[in-house]
């Protein structure tokens, strides 16, 4: 086996310390790309008022907006040294952005789609019951309050949706 001179010692050392600072600096980056999708998962939330979520012509304009401004925060990520598991981890951010973008250019079906402010956001919907999730009577009060409020919002739903 041939002795390395310090010189070469010295070069494979700061050789093996960038490699293993890259490793931290990907793992930071994974950390922000967690915090994007964080940020994202919250934007695809509408904003209620008064039990009535905002699908008005300014909100959805205003999410789009955001969500082109996340969606170049996320471009700017070089994830090309991360590891295959995290690069994943991008991809499947990408794909989701890609899909409310697609929800805002191509569907809309906040304009287009009457069961979208029903069923999505009433919490009225088609559900699957087995034999032991039936609910019981009477109802407990946190529930009958929440009840009241979602029925006490569908008028303002049915104006927003019309």
């Amino acid at each position: 086996m041939k002795k390395m001179r310090v010189g070469q010692l010295v070069g494979a050392l700061a050789l093996v310390l960038a490699w293993g600072g890259a490793g931290v600096a990907a793992a930071s980056d994974h950390a922000a790309l967690i915090g994007l999708y964080d940020e994202f998962r919250s934007l695809t939330q509408p904003a209620i008022k008064s039990g009535v979520p905002d699908y008005t012509p300014l909100a959805m304009e205003r999410q789009l907006d955001a969500l082109e401004a996340l969606k170049a925060r996320l471009e700017a990520i070089d994830d090309s040294r991360w590891p295959v598991s995290e690069r994943a981890d991008y991809m499947l951010v990408l794909a989701e952005m890609r899909g409310l973008e697609f929800q805002h250019r191509v569907l809309q079906p906040w304009k287009r789609d009457p069961a979208y402010y029903s069923v999505t956001n009433l919490g009225f919907g088609p559900k699957l019951h087995n034999a032991f999730d039936v609910p019981q009577l009477p109802i407990a009060a946190p529930a009958v309050v929440q009840l009241k409020a979602s029925l006490e919002a569908a008028p303002a739903i049915l104006a927003q949706a019309r």
